[in-house]
Order: C-alpha cells, then sequence, then structure tokens
C-alpha cells in the first residue's frame, strides 16, 4: 500500500501541495487528473523521490520512503516526454538500468526480451527512439 501523510510542496511562492493524504492499496488501479499546474508531477516526483516534501511523509508497504534514494525505490515513473539515449536501440534503453545496477549480460538479454514481448515491442528491439512513434516510444 502507498500511503502519503499531510504531504506539502511548494514551487517558489506556491503551495502547489498541501496537507495531502492519499492511499493507494495493492493491485489498486489510480489516475491522477486535473489541469496544468495543480500538482499532478510533483506528486509523481515525490513518490519517486526525484523531489522532496517540504512536510509529511511517504510510505510504501509501511515503510518510510524519506531516506530512501530514487534509484533504490520500487517505484518507476514515465514522463510524457521520454528520455531516451538516442543513439542506443530500444533494447538498448530498456537494457540501461539492468546495466547499470549490474546485472548480469544474460539474465539482462533475458529480462530485456522478455518485456519487450510484454510491451509488444518485440519486432523493434533494433530501432533507434527517432523511428518510434510516441506511444512507442512511452
Amino acid at each position: 500500500m502507498l500511503v502519503l501523510h499531510d504531504i506539502w510542496r511548494r514551487r517558489g511562492e506556491v503551495e502547489v501541495l498541501r496537507g495531502l493524504r492519499l492511499s493507494v492499496s495493492a493491485g489498486e488501479l489510480f489516475c491522477l487528473v486535473g489541469p496544468s499546474g495543480c500538482g499532478k508531477t510533483t506528486l509523481l516526483r515525490l513518490i519517486a523521490g526525484l523531489d522532496t516534501p517540504e512536510a509529511g511523509t511517504v510510505e510504501l508497504e509501511g515503510r518510510p520512503l524519506d531516506a530512501v534514494p530514487p534509484q533504490e525505490r520500487p517505484v518507476a515513473l514515465v514522463f510524457q516526454h521520454p528520455a531516451l539515449f538516442p543513439q542506443r536501440t530500444v533494447a538498448g534503453n530498456v537494457a540501461y538500468g539492468l546495466e547499470v545496477r549490474g546485472v548480469p549480460a544474460g539474465e539482462r538479454r533475458h529480462r530485456v526480451a522478455a518485456m519487450l514481448e510484454r510491451m509488444g515491442l518485440t519486432r523493434l528491439a533494433q530501432s533507434l527512439p527517432h523511428q518510434l512513434s510516441g506511444g512507442q516510444q512511452q
């Protein structure tokens, strides 16, 4: 379960999030909807650890994430405009995080192939990002 307790975050003089409380159960589908500037991206960045609340806590499965760096959080964030390495193939971009974490090459190839199959991108494994549609890039 993801739980946010009294989250506060400012951007300059603007209070973007004011005492936000939220809980999302394991397996629950949850959507954030709202106008531009209402705090959707700020909230996602706080959960992923890319930003820090001025007050409040973020917990995942009862564990406070305050001191957990982004790369160690079991959270993924896909931005609207993906940051892909233009010189890497689709498979290379998918493999990047595993490479950084030191996953052995054989296991990495297996996991990349499984993810590409799951996402219906196997036939595009050797394509470069500029050869993909926006949806395929995401």
